[in-house]
C-alpha cells in the first residue's frame, strides 16, 4: 500500500484479538476475544449503564457480567459481538477512523464463502472502510517465517491447525484440523486438580486455570524420565485470588501430554505429530522432505518450554528412518499471523490484493471471493 500506516491488521483468534498497523514489527493492542454484558439492569458502581464491555473490561467485571466469546472453535457464532470487538478494536484501542484505514483481517481455516461475505458486509457497510482483505492464518505464518514454503502448525486455544504451503499458495486438500488444542489441555489440568480437591467451575475459575497453564506448564521431552524426577524438583506454588496456595506438581508436564497422547487422557482425537505426518503424506512424494525439514510452528499454544523439541521428536519417530525433520518455532510464534499480516499490509504488490469499496458496491459481497488469495 502507499501508506503502510494506513493499514489496519486485526487477527481474529478464539481466546485473542491481536490488533495494530501494517509494518510494524507487532501488534499494539491484544486483548480477549470476550464479550460481557450486565447480568442485571441494575446500573454498577462507577460503571455507568453501558450495554457491554469488551476484552479486559469485561474480564475485570466478570463476576457481574455474563460473558460470551463470539468466535469458538475457530468460527464467528456471534457476529453482533464480533462487530463490538471491531468497534473497541478501531475506536478504543487502537483510536483510528475505519474510514480512513484499509483492513486486512484473517480469516479461519475452513471459512465458507457465506461467512466471508457477511464479516465482509459489517467491515464495508458498518465501518465504511476504505478497502479490505482476508487473510489466511497459515499464509500469514509462513510470511512471518521468511520461507516460500513449508508445513504451517497452527495451535490455538480451541483449533489445531496442519496446511502444507507452496510458494505461497495452500494445498487446501492436504490440510487438516482437529479441535485438539489449548482447551484440551485445560480441561486435562481441570482433571488433574481435581483428584486433589481443587476444582475450577466458574468463568474466573477457568482464567486462574489459564494463568497456572501460562506460568508453570512445559512439555516433557521424555514423560517417563520426567515422571521419574523428585517432586520437589518441579513442584510450584501459586497464589489463588483469596491468597490461599496451591501446589502444581507434575501437573506442570502431564496436561500438556494430551495433544500427544490424546487416548491416554480419553480424547477421541489423533496426536498432534499424527495429524502432521499425514498432511505431509497428502503432499506428492517430491514435496515430502522439503515440508519435512520446514515444519513452521506458530500460535499461542506452541509456546510451552520443550514443545517444539518434544514435536520434533515425536515426528521424527512416526517418519522414515533417513528423513530430515525439522521443526521451526520463531520466538515471535504467538503473533505469527499477524505480523504476517503486518508484512503483506505494507508492502507496494499487496494493493492489488485488496477489495476496495468501490468494487464492493459495485459488485456486492460476492467480490471478496472473487478476489481471493487463499
Amino acid at each position: 500500500m502507499e501508506d503502510e500506516n494506513n493499514v489496519i491488521v486485526i487477527d481474529n483468534g478464539s481466546s485473542t484479538i491481536r490488533a495494530g498497523f501494517a509494518g510494524d514489527d507487532c501488534p499494539r493492542s491484544v486483548f480477549p476475544t470476550v464479550v460481557g454484558v450486565p447480568k442485571t439492569l441494575i446500573k454498577m458502581i462507577g460503571c455507568g449503564t453501558r450495554e457491554s464491555y469488551v476484552g479486559e473490561e469485561a474480564i475485570s467485571r466478570m463476576s457481574v457480567l455474563h460473558i460470551t466469546h463470539p468466535i469458538h472453535d475457530g468460527k464467528v457464532v456471534n457476529y453482533d459481538d464480533l462487530r463490538s470487538i471491531w468497534h473497541h478494536t478501531f475506536y478504543n484501542e487502537l483510536r483510528v477512523n475505519p474510514e480512513e484505514r484499509s483492513v486486512i483481517l484473517t480469516e479461519d481455516f475452513e471459512l465458507s464463502y457465506k461467512v466471508r461475505e457477511q464479516m465482509s458486509q459489517y467491515v464495508f457497510e458498518e465501518f465504511e472502510v476504505p478497502s479490505l482483505l482476508f487473510g489466511r492464518p497459515s499464509v500469514m505464518a509462513m510470511f512471518a517465517s521468511g520461507r516460500p514454503s513449508g508445513i504451517v502448525v497452527m495451535s490455538g486455544e480451541s483449533t489445531f491447525r496442519v496446511e502444507p504451503i507452496y510458494e505461497g499458495f495452500t494445498m487446501k486438500r492436504c490440510g487438516l484440523r482437529t479441535s485438539v488444542a489449548g482447551n484440551s489441555i485445560s480441561e486435562t489440568m481441570k482433571k488433574l486438580l481435581s483428584r486433589r480437591t481443587y476444582t475450577f467451575k466458574t468463568t474466573e475459575d477457568m482464567e486462574v486455570l489459564n494463568d497456572i497453564q501460562n506460568k508453570f506448564c512445559y512439555c516433557a521431552l521424555n514423560y517417563e524420565e520426567e515422571e521419574k524426577k523428585n517432586l520437589s524438583e518441579i513442584e510450584k506454588e501459586y497464589e489463588l485470588p483469596d491468597y490461599s496456595v496451591i501446589k502444581i506438581g507434575k501437573e506442570r508436564f502431564e496436561a500438556t501430554e494430551a495433544i500427544f497422547r490424546p487416548a491416554d487422557f480419553g480424547i477421541e482425537s489423533m496426536p498432534m505429530q499424527k495429524y502432521i505426518v499425514d498432511a505431509i503424506n497428502k503432499c506428492d512424494i517430491y514435496s515430502r522432505r522439503d515440508f519435512n525439514s520446514n515444519i513452521i510452528v506458530a500460535g499461542g499454544n506452541t509456546m510451552y518450554p520443550g514443545f517444539a523439541e518434544r514435536l520434533e521428536n515425536e515426528v521424527k519417530a512416526l517418519s522414515p528412518q533417513n528423513s530430515r525433520v525439522r521443526v521451526v518455532a520463531p520466538e515471535e510464534r504467538i503473533y505469527s499471523a499477524w505480523i504476517g499480516g503486518s508484512i503483506v499490509g505494507s508492502l507496494s504488490s499487496s494493493e492489488n490484493m485488496f477489495v476496495t469499496k468501490e468494487e464492493y458496491n459495485e459488485c456486492g459481497p460476492q467480490i471478496v471471493n472473487m478476489k481471493s488469495q487463499s
